[in-house]
């Protein structure tokens, strides 16, 4: 297991713990198969708008196959933003990901 899905990880068995709803972002470490392994829960997927439409219908299957119960479409980010924090601590993003 990568050490960046505990934190994922973890929240999907706090939140079934606690009765309240997980919200898996399209872009985490760990997939959606992998958080329904955690045990049961009430999940979502926030989903960006993708160029890659085949992606993103491919997500909103395995989604709805593994049982999450809603989609959170996230609209507003048409380009990344410059953000210091992410420059300075040299974050990348994966190159197959382009937001539409």
């Amino acid at each position: 297991m990568h050490f960046l899905c505990v934190g994922e990880y973890a929240t999907a068995r706090a939140a079934s713990a606690a009765g309240t709803i997980m919200t898996l972002s399209s872009w985490a470490t760990s997939s959606i198969e992998e958080i329904v392994s955690t045990g049961p829960g009430i999940r979502f997927l926030q989903l960006y708008l993708l160029k890659d439409r085949n992606m993103v219908t491919q997500l909103v299957r395995r989604a709805e196959k593994a049982g999450f119960k809603a989609i959170l479409l996230t609209a507003d980010s048409p380009v990344i933003g410059r953000r210091e924090a992410d420059i300075k601590n040299r974050l990348t993003i994966i190159a197959k990901f382009h937001l539409n």
